[in-house]
């Protein structure tokens, strides 16, 4: 007869149902021909991924380990769901296996603590030890516990005698099924991990993948891989395939961490860097895992009570130092830990168990993510995964994450160690840590300094270009016919995000099929691409680019950080942030607060690069930026999706110079700022910070709430018949936004300035000259069109170079010859004056706006010709600005490491 009152056969399932392995493999959404398309190997393969709940600390082995060893055996004891699951299980296996040969010290203390449980001791008995067992004995046990179970014999009552080598049990049913449970998952192979995850097998990846919802997290990065030749691609290659000479043990061999804008291709890179590897063949997919998952910044991870237990055993030193820690410092959490050690008042002797306690709550919550995504309790596998990549994703926003994977302690405690010793189903680890934070951003997260080589993904068209030209189906005229996108400058910058430029080819794959149909002959097709797109006739195109850029512009913001912001307060973060990095000394860049803004940090929009000076120096030159892309993106806020395709009424040069002169204005918005925080600005500093010339000192200031969309004239503002209708229109506008600034695209062939800006009491009147290889300025006439009296500084009398002739005089003011005055036509004049009336303003101010010249000599002759063209009159007396379109965003200085 058993020593048990009411003995259990099996045990209990309350709690909900488990998720079997069929539904985790099996729900899914997508049907994608490309995933379908898996090695035939092993398991039965399908492309879906159970996304199940948050996973509560009784639905976990640590929660339930801690219930149990505070239970009192001699009252009511109730199962948790945990128990349930893994009791189920063990009931549908014939046969367990044991996972590994022999425990762990600190599963053999964990045993122990089990045992001594449920043993129930005689007086002369209270002393004896408990021996721990091996996981083929203890399975073994069970085996032939369940083979032989019956009335006489219940199985989980005669498994327990057996293992604790034929003792008295307590006399609490629940008690008992509890600590089997305990003991199998310890030991034996319940649930094949790497069988089940051999189900999710991604096609477009060529690997497993484990993510929470495929659908919605990794659908927009399934989509073609280009391993462009970049410098960062190079660079993350050779750490795939490293280890490095010497550095073993470095962190640098398994975290990599990669940064850059949104858009820049780190996540893409991230997830296919299992396909980087040398050796690795097309099909072998079912050998390799990635482990998705994305962090966020509220996370908090709270100590599990039993963490001292189950990370270090039981009586250890490391235990009791653990316990101490956790108890003078009043610790709660994953993130108290790592502010802690932050902290310059904690005691450097504590530093080490806090570091270990650290990378021990990161690991376990690793885990448990895990296991809460897959829904299987085992991380245990009969055929282990040859390679396994943890990609976190928004890394920066997590810094006790960051910091815990990145740690250099002792060869044991970092995480893919971690992952080898505690886990059963891969053979290598590594860690790839992905953020829109900027390098500065990365090494500020470090705890420890050493070495680090993180990846910053630049700007690089490489994937929009080989995209397109992979493109077999295409033919040629239409091949030529997607060569004139490039044309496009707002359009040639924006691909230069690499998420943009795969939307960008997409949508012109989409597109020109449609406009010349490929079921013409070859002679049809050249005839009709000469007459639609002929050289008199790019506008065309130009229109068709400029909607492609609007849509992949939406389609962006839908897919990172900046879709949890409105256009507003995207307006605002993009403008003050460009206004604060135009504005900032040189010596004030190495404290820049807004490298390390989330909200900055979420949207991706700066980069910040570390380069050395020379070999063997400590002087880095810093360099934060905002790319050029990053500015055709922001620029789009102020207009519809349809604004840049607007050339009715002006190029669509202007038109993107108009929405980029809005974005400069709106930096100085007062709206954006709290009160007493906005620093006033004259005219003079604002047009400084943007222009390549130098400029005059003004007192009139930049005054203005907000900022209008752009708008279009709809009569010319020009001298001539429409003028007055136009004045009128203008002085409406002003009537209905006094304290608003805005600008206007004027009409087409009006000759005067091609965009009108008002801000307060300044009148801003600006000229556009667009060419990728050679803009023209002719400086003079351009002011006197405008109404402004032109002052030129003579150059002496030499030889001119065949590089300037584009250029009216260069910048050689130290041999200046004496000055000759020009004056406009009154007409000019007198649209200038009328302006200023219907608008309000006081000072007129010219401003230059041309595309950035591939030459440098093109480039220093434009500033010469604007620099020695000084325009006077209407409350203006000096050079005009010059904006030069389609760069990045670049301040740098000197520092010392």
């Amino acid at each position: 007869m058993s020593d048990i009152p009411n003995p259990l056969i099996f045990g209990l399932t309350p709690g909900k149902a488990k998720i079997s392995r069929d539904e985790r493999t099996s729900m899914n959404n997508e049907t994608s021909s490309e995933d379908n398309k898996v090695p035939t190997k092993r398991v039965k393969i399908s492309d879906g991924l159970a996304t199940v709940p948050k996973i509560e600390p009784n639905e976990t082995f640590a929660g339930t380990l801690k219930i149990f060893l505070e239970a009192d055996v001699a009252g009511d004891f109730q199962l948790t769901p945990w128990v349930g699951k893994i009791m189920d299980t063990v009931g549908e296996n014939e046969e367990l296996v044991a996972k590994k040969k022999e425990f762990t010290t600190e599963e053999d203390n964990t045993i122990i603590s089990i045992f001594n449980v449920i043993w129930k001791r005689d007086e002369g008995e209270k002393e004896d030890p408990v021996d721990a067992r091996t996981p083929g004995v203890i399975a073994a046990v069970w085996n032939e516990a369940k083979t032989k179970a019956s009335e006489e014999n219940p199985l989980i009552p005669t498994f327990l005698r057996r293992c604790l080598q034929r003792k008295r049990l307590v006399e609490n049913g629940t008690v008992l099924t509890c600590a089997a449970a305990l003991l199998l998952e310890l030991s034996s192979a319940i649930e094949d991990f790497c069988q089940l995850v051999r189900g999710m097998y991604r096609g477009k990846f060529d690997c497993c993948v484990i993510v929470e919802n495929y659908e919605t997290q990794l659908d927009i990065l399934s989509d073609e891989f280009v391993a462009d030749e970049s410098d960062e691609m190079g660079s993350i290659f050779r750490w795939v395939n490293g280890p490095g000479k010497g550095i073993d043990n470095a962190r640098v061999n398994y975290a990599l961490s990669i940064g850059g804008e949104s858009g820049s291709g780190k996540t893409h890179a991230a997830l296919h860097c299992i396909n980087l590897l040398e050796g690795k063949r097309k099909g072998d997919g079912l050998e390799y895992l990635n482990i998705y998952i994305k962090l966020t910044g509220g996370l908090e991870y709270e100590i599990p009570v039993s963490c001292v237990r189950v990370y270090y055993g039981e009586g250890t030193d490391e235990g009791k130092a653990a316990t101490d820690v956790i108890e003078k410092y009043n610790l709660r959490t994953a993130r108290a830990v790592d502010n802690q050690m932050q902290d310059k008042a904690t005691d450097e002797n504590d530093l080490s168990t806090l570091r270990r306690l650290r990378v021990s709550l990161c690991f376990d919550f690793l885990c448990k993510e895990i296991q809460r995504i897959t829904g299987c309790l085992s991380l245990w596998g009969s055929e282990k995964f040859r390679r396994v990549h943890i990609i976190l994703d928004e890394a920066a926003v997590c810094p006790w994450v960051y910091r815990s994977v990145n740690q250099i302690y002792k060869d044991e405690m970092y995480i893919p160690s971690l992952f080898s010793q505690k886990t059963g189903f891969g053979e290598y680890f590594a860690v790839i840590c992905c953020s829109t934070a900027n390098e500065t951003l990365f090494e500020n997260l470090l705890s420890t300094q050493g070495l680090f080589y993180p990846v910053i993904m630049c700007p690089c068209d490489a994937v929009y270009t080989k995209i397109l030209s992979s493109e077999k189906r295409m033919s040629e005229p239409v091949k030529k016919m997607v060569a004139l996108f490039l044309r496009n400058d707002f359009f040639w910058k924006l691909v230069e995000n690499r998420r943009c430029g795969v939307f960008a080819a997409k949508l012109i794959r989409e597109s020109v099929v449609h406009m010349i149909p490929e079921g013409n002959s070859i002679e049809d097709q050249s005839e009709e691409l000469s007459t639609f797109f002929s050289q008199a006739d790019m506008e065309s195109i130009t229109s068709i680019a400029g909607f492609i850029v609007c849509v992949v512009v939406a389609q962006y913001k839908m897919s990172n950080g900046g879709k949890n912001f409105n256009t507003k307060k995207m307006r605002q973060l993009a403008a003050t942030t460009i206004r604060t990095l135009l504005c900032c000394p040189k010596e004030s860049l190495r404290t820049f607060s807004l490298i390390k803004d989330p909200d900055v940090v979420q949207t991706g929009m700066l980069g910040v690069i570390t380069t050395p000076v020379e070999a063997g120096s400590n002087e880095k030159e810093l360099l934060i930026s905002v790319s050029a892309a990053q500015l055709v993106m922001a620029a789009t806020n102020y207009g519809g999706r349809s604004l840049l395709t607007m050339n009715a009424s002006g190029g669509s040069f202007e038109v993107f110079s108009a929405a980029l002169f809005s974005l400069y204005l709106d930096g100085y918005s007062r709206s954006y700022y709290e009160a007493g925080k906005y620093e006033e600005s004259t005219i003079s500093a604002f047009l400084q910070s943007v222009s390549a010339t130098t400029l005059v000192r003004s007192d009139a200031m930049v005054n203005h709430k907000n900022v209008r969309p752009v708008m279009f004239a709809q009569h010319q503002i020009a001298g001539g018949g429409y003028l007055e209708t136009a004045l009128s229109e203008l002085e409406s506008l002003v009537g209905q936004s006094k304290e608003s600034a805005f600008v206007i695209v004027n009409c087409r062939g009006a000759n005067y300035a091609d965009l009108m800006a008002k801000s307060g009491d300044v009148l801003y009147l600006l000229q556009c000259k667009a060419s990728r290889e050679n803009p023209t300025l002719h400086a003079t006439d351009e002011l006197l069109k405008m109404g402004f009296s032109v002052v030129v500084q003579k150059p002496p009398e030499e030889p001119q170079s065949k590089s300037s002739e584009n250029a009216e005089t260069p910048n050689n003011s130290s041999r200046q010859k004496p000055v000759e005055i020009k004056q406009p036509s009154s007409a000019a004049m007198n649209t200038t004056k009328s302006l200023l009336s219907a608008l309000g303003c006081k000072t007129a101010v010219p401003v230059f706006v041309c595309t950035e010249p591939k030459a440098d000599h093109v480039k220093t002759n434009l500033k010469s010709a604007v620099q020695t063209h000084h325009a006077k009159g209407f409350g203006w007396g000096g050079s005009a600005a010059l904006l030069f379109v389609g760069r990045s965003i670049e301040q740098s200085t000197i520092i010392s490491i």
